[in-house]
């Protein structure tokens, strides 16, 4: 085994002291750079009461007598930096023992994984909730919106990044302006169901970026399907998303592309087919 887990994880009142200790720890050199904006959030969720038990983690490595924090940067930063910790701030400890540096990497790549006690929706909702410009939109469109600028900021690799880093896009005024067209679009209309999918949303906020008036138009005619007449780009993509619907699968570049192949044929002017191609790259709005 590459670690072993000293013990059972303990539950630790957290002070400003021992927040400063866990802040300052040795950290493994591929460690990601400090984000001051996530800081400044969970800064605020915790002033607000509204942070549920965090989860630290460091071990030690036998083969350079060090001991690592492998999880609780941010928060116990964030801790440190406050005045006074509210009395309810709790973090639950972990320690373990590891062999070799490459062994204390390993178990580091763990806590970027599914097994965080918060799951992406909670932070995506936690970060949303401290921003007045964001704490009215439902829960789904944030948590769309995350994923749909997620994929476009990263492509395949978006799930290799933590849900805290993903959720990190609120912070971004563009990202806010993008969500509330997104609500607008896509919010409470029934016919948008078949719209409300991470791929699409993907390809959305590709379009938006391009021109924000022709992206409200586009999507609006794939929503209610109102283009002149069946061949047109917007009433092919309506179509098409309602069979992946009830019918049939589609992976997220397929569904990215077939989105973009739509929407560029709306631009121009011109017949498509939605075509994909898995072995060519994917295409970008026009």
């Amino acid at each position: 085994m590459s670690f072993e887990l000293i013990g059972t994880p303990r539950a630790h009142k957290v002070t400003k002291k021992f927040a400063e200790s866990w802040a300052v720890m040795e950290q493994i050199r591929n460690d990601r750079q400090l984000s001051e904006k996530r800081v400044d959030a969970y800064k605020q969720l915790a002033s607000r009461g509204m942070m549920r038990p965090v989860q630290w983690a460091k071990a030690v490595c036998l083969e350079t007598n060090e001991t690592y924090r492998v999880n609780g940067k941010h928060t116990s930063t964030a801790f440190s930096q406050l005045e006074e910790v509210p009395d309810y701030v709790t973090a639950i400890v972990e320690e373990y023992q590891c062999d070799t540096l490459r062994d204390v990497a390993e178990l580091y790549g763990t806590f970027d994984t599914k097994l965080q006690m918060r799951t992406s929706s909670d932070i995506n909702r936690s970060f949303a909730g401290i921003d007045s410009e964001l704490m009215d939109l439902p829960t789904k469109i944030v948590n769309l919106g995350v994923t749909g600028v997620s994929m476009w900021k990263w492509k395949n690799t978006y799930d290799k990044h933590s849900p805290a880093e993903r959720a990190e896009c609120l912070f971004d005024p563009e990202v806010k302006l993008f969500l509330r067209f997104l609500y607008e679009v896509i919010g409470s209309a029934r016919s948008s169901k078949r719209m409300r999918r991470s791929p699409v949303v993907w390809a959305m906020f590709s379009t938006w970026k391009r021109s924000r008036s022709a992206a409200m138009e586009f999507w609006t005619a794939v929503r209610d399907e109102t283009g002149a007449n069946p061949k047109a780009p917007d009433r092919k993509l309506s179509r098409w998303l309602m069979e992946t619907v009830v019918g049939r699968r589609s992976g997220n570049p397929e569904m990215y592309a077939r989105c973009i192949h739509a929407w560029n044929a709306y631009r121009t002017k011109a017949q498509t087919n939605l075509t994909y191609h898995a072995d060519k790259p994917l295409p970008t709005a026009k």
